[in-house]
């Protein structure tokens, strides 16, 4: 058993309860039938990708980086990273040459690593 909250928009009004929802698709068949397990996984399969291409949207990517990245994304499945170092690198081109100057700074105070 699930036990779940759900609220109206407004916030203003909600509902707990437990509901028999199946872990795995075969569960979900078994309960809800073939049919109606792959139409709800569809539109799940549809709102991760839509959500996803989204938040690429608002990072800031390009339509053709949109469109080079959805081609072979899967949800769930983890992207390929960046390096400690290309993030630094990242972090650093936004930075002011205040900022930059304090880092040098503590960079130059900073321990020796053995």
């Amino acid at each position: 058993m699930a036990e779940m909250t759900v609220q109206t928009q407004d916030g203003k009004l909600s509902a707990t309860f437990e509901y028999d929802l199946p872990e795995a698709y075969d569960a979900a068949v078994a309960k809800f039938g073939k049919a109606v397990t792959d139409a709800f996984a569809i539109r799940g399969l549809t709102v991760a990708i839509q959500g996803h291409a989204r938040s690429m949207i608002k990072s800031g990517k390009s339509a053709d980086e949109i469109r080079a990245e959805m081609k072979d994304w899967k949800p769930g499945m983890p992207r390929q990273t960046k390096s400690a170092e290309e993030r630094f690198d990242d972090l650093w081109g936004k930075m002011s040459p205040e900022d930059r100057a304090a880092i040098q700074k503590k960079l130059k105070t900073a321990p020796k690593a053995a």
